[in-house]
Formats: structure tokens, C-alpha cells, sequence
């Protein structure tokens, strides 16, 4: 089994690069990016995306930055992964991927006492990203319980989300608030809105927007909150 999911995204890998080829998109290299990660080829992820860094504009090449720095966390290589960061941060300041790049670094600061923690939610947020929900929620229930587990719970509210599990999700955020109310995980918040968006409580969502807006104006949640407002302003 292994081997034939690794044999499709190779596959796969291959028609997205001769489309790279005939018409060089920025979609294209994403998606090749995440066809190397599902096959398990985290250097060769990093190798790809150096390649073509110099093709592309400010706001992509941070994106490119974060990505590799998330191959190489995926790969559980922390200390090159958090120097990827660094420079992401450093290099692309004020790009949106220089503030994600800060968030990793927040959670590396979290769990700088027990690494081995930190390898294991690398793991299981690696298998939400690749789409492999019912693998990334057994292992991010594992985490629950440790310094790391707002982080957890918040992917596992993600896993829930994408699986559109809503009551579940807004649980895994709760149980977030109440076991963790010092995490600095504003996402959280965004992704209650955006679920209550779906469920149809857009009154309940707005105000959790306009709080965002306002205690959380230049983080990419804030930026993101006051978005989804611009747009649902547009659509009355």
C-alpha cells in the first residue's frame, strides 16, 4: 500500500512538472511541492523549490521560504527547519508568510524542552497536510495532553473542519480555550468564525471577526478576518 501511494504521487509529480514545463505557473510548483511531500521526499521538495526561487516575486518567494522551512520540519530536521524560518522571517519581513514563519517559530519555542513532542505533532500535521485525516487525528489525540496540546488541538480542529465535523471541531477549539488560555494560537479564534460562516451563525461569526480586526489588526488572522468582512459586506 506504501508503495503504490508513493508510486501515485510520483505519478503524479511527473504530470504536474510537464505542465510546469509548457506553462510555468506558480500553482504548479505548489502542487509539485505537495506531491514530494506525499511521497515522502522532503529534500527533494527543497531542491525543487530552490530551483525556481529566483523566478519568482517578493510575496511567492516568502511563500517558497516557509514552504522549505516546513519540508525540512516535516522531515523532523528541527534545527535546519527553524534556521529556514528564521531566514524566512528575517528575509521577507513584511510578507503574510513571515508571519506564519513566526507562528512555527512560536511553536518551536513551546516545545524547545522535549523535542521529541515536537517531532511527533511534525508528524501528525505533516499527515493533515497530505490529507491523511483519520492518520493525523490519532496522532494529534496522542499530544492532547502535553505542553504542546493547544497546538495539537488546533490542528486536530483542522482534521475535523476539513472532514466537515463542525461540532467536533468547535470542541477541539474549546477544549483549546479552556486547557490553554495563555496560547497565542489566534487562528483558533478565525477558524470558530469561519465554521459558525458554514453553519450559518453569521452574526456569532462577525463579531469574532471584528474582535479579531481590532485586538489582532496586522497578524494574518486579523488581515484575514477583515477579508471575509469586506466580503460579506459586498454580498448584502
Amino acid at each position: 500500500m506504501i508503495l503504490f501511494f508513493v508510486w501515485q504521487s510520483l505519478t503524479s509529480l511527473d504530470s504536474l512538472q510537464n505542465l510546469l514545463a509548457a506553462d510555468f505557473k506558480f500553482k504548479y510548483i505548489i502542487e509539485s511541492n505537495s506531491a514530494y511531500l506525499k511521497a515522502g521526499l522532503f529534500d527533494s521538495a527543497c531542491s525543487f523549490l530552490k530551483k525556481y526561487e529566483s523566478w519568482l516575486g517578493f510575496e511567492e518567494q516568502a511563500q517558497i521560504n516557509f514552504l522549505m522551512g516546513d519540508n525540512l520540519f516535516f522531515k523532523t530536521d528541527l534545527f535546519a527547519a527553524r534556521e529556514q524560518y528564521l531566514k524566512t522571517v528575517a528575509k521577507y519581513s513584511n510578507a503574510k508568510y513571515a508571519n506564519d514563519a513566526l507562528e512555527r517559530l512560536h511553536l518551536f519555542e513551546s516545545a524547545r524542552k522535549d523535542t521529541v513532542m515536537l517531532k511527533r505533532l511534525a508528524r501528525g500535521i505533516y499527515l493533515y497536510e497530505i490529507k491523511e485525516l483519520k492518520l493525523a487525528e490519532d496522532s494529534l489525540k496522542n499530544l492532547i495532553k502535553t505542553d504542546i496540546g493547544d497546538y495539537a488541538l488546533y490542528y486536530l480542529a483542522l482534521v475535523y473542519n476539513q472532514k466537515d465535523e463542525y461540532n467536533q471541531a468547535l470542541s477541539a477549539i474549546e477544549q483549546l480555550q479552556k486547557d490553554f488560555p495563555a496560547s497565542r494560537i489566534h487562528q483558533a479564534r478565525l477558524l470558530v468564525a469561519e465554521i459558525y460562516l458554514k453553519i450559518g451563525k453569521e452574526k456569532e461569526a462577525v463579531k469574532i471577526l471584528e474582535e479579531m480586526v481590532v485586538k489582532h489588526p496586522n497578524t494574518p488572522s486579523g488581515i484575514r478576518s477583515k477579508e471575509i468582512l469586506k466580503k460579506l459586506s459586498n454580498l448584502r
